[in-house]
Order: structure tokens, then C-alpha cells, then sequence
């Protein structure tokens, strides 16, 4: 009997020390970990991912093989870059580039339900033109978060700014996000004329075919715009 509750206890004892490793591992990156925009959207939410860089970054590597807080980080890094998809003049934009998509990748892989990675990762890849990459990781990212309406914006305009959008699978997916944001979030029309705007000519295409069946005035003040370049 002794030797029965020696050994109980031992092992009760490295179960209890082994919980509180883990707790103390969860509260430390969790202290580290900035508060984050689900996806920033404007200047003053990319100002916030922006500062919050150095933080996220070290919440992640403490956290190790947290796939969320990979993510944060990616957010953060990728802030700012991700929209300027044609300017390639700045090398320590395309350094700060090549980190982010490290991240991304990273945080991919621990955590590939989340459909902002998947996005960032397009968004990040837009700059090589590969057509084919940026369709597929479109693709996960509608299909792992088809109803994200803060991803509207940037899906649309990575989707419509290559010609990834010629491909078949991709079409449907952002004809029905740029049909949601026509019929149900007025306030995300500034954004599609941006995508318009920016889009190549398969896109500009793509995006008159898809409006044109909703909106005639929406469409004219598209081509007014695109004129007006």
C-alpha cells in the first residue's frame, strides 16, 4: 500500500506540473497577444495591425504551434501591403512582403480553417502574377469562409486584379460575392469601383458582366470612373 500511494502521488504530481507548464505557456502568449482587428478593412484599423507587429509576432513564437496566433501575425505583417499590389519599387516593401508570406504559410499550415490566411496568402502572391496560385488559395478561402464580409473587399479585388479570374471554379464564388455586396452592403461599393478601377481586363470584364444584371446605374458610373483613369 505504500508503495500503491507513492506512486499515485508521484504521478499525480507531474500530471499537476504538467498543467501548469501548459497554463502558464496559454497565459504567457496570451499576455504578449495584441488586440487585433478580425481583418482590417481602412487606414485606422491598418494603422492598429501596423503597431501591433513586434507583439504579435512574439505571441506567436511563444505560443509555437498556435495556428491563431500565426494568424494575428500574418494580419499584422501583411498590413498595409497587401493592397498596394503594383508597387514593387520599395525593396524593403518587398522584404517586409516576403515575411509576411512566410508567416502566412506558417500559420496555413497550423490553422488551414481560417480563411483569412488563405487570403493574405493570395494577396501576398498577387505581386508574382501566378494566376493559378492566387485562384486556388481564393478558393479555399471562399470555401473554408464563404460568408465573411470583411473579407469582401480584398477577395474581389485580388480575384479581379490577375487573370485568375478566368478560372471556371473561382467565376461563380466571387460573382456571388460581388452580387452580395451589390444588393446587401451598399457600404462596400467604394471598395468594388476600387477593384474596377485596378482590375485587369478580364476582371473589368468580369465585374460589368456580373453588375450589369443588377444594377444599370451602378455599371455606368463604373465605366465613368474607368474612363476617367
Amino acid at each position: 500500500m505504500p508503495r500503491r500511494t507513492f506512486w499515485f502521488r508521484t504521478n499525480i504530481l507531474i500530471f499537476a506540473g504538467i498543467l501548469a507548464a501548459q497554463a502558464a505557456w496559454l497565459v504567457t502568449a496570451e499576455f504578449f497577444r495584441p488586440k487585433l482587428p478580425y481583418f482590417p478593412q481602412d487606414k485606422a484599423s491598418e494603422e492598429i495591425a501596423s503597431a501591433a507587429r513586434s507583439a504579435a509576432v512574439t505571441a506567436a513564437s511563444i505560443g509555437w504551434v498556435r495556428g491563431d496566433l500565426w494568424t494575428d501575425a500574418a494580419i499584422a505583417l501583411s498590413s498595409g501591403l497587401t493592397g498596394e499590389v503594383v508597387d514593387e519599387s520599395d525593396p524593403q516593401m518587398a522584404l517586409s512582403r516576403d515575411r509576411a508570406r512566410i508567416v502566412a504559410q506558417r500559420a496555413a499550415r497550423l490553422s488551414p480553417h481560417d480563411s483569412r490566411t488563405w487570403l493574405l496568402l493570395a494577396a501576398l502572391n498577387s505581386r508574382f502574377d501566378w494566376p493559378d496560385e492566387i485562384a486556388n488559395r481564393l478558393k479555399i478561402s471562399y470555401f473554408t469562409g464563404p460568408i465573411e464580409p470583411a473579407l469582401s473587399p480584398l477577395r474581389i479585388r485580388i480575384a479581379t486584379y490577375s487573370t485568375a479570374i478566368t478560372n471556371a471554379e473561382l467565376q461563380p464564388l466571387v460573382a456571388q460575392e460581388i452580387r452580395t455586396v451589390v444588393l446587401r452592403r451598399k457600404d462596400q461599393i467604394p471598395a468594388l469601383l476600387t477593384a474596377y478601377r485596378d482590375g485587369s481586363a478580364e476582371g473589368k470584364q468580369f465585374i460589368e458582366a456580373t453588375v450589369g444584371d443588377l444594377d444599370k446605374d451602378l455599371l455606368a458610373t463604373m465605366r465613368a470612373s474607368g474612363s476617367h483613369q
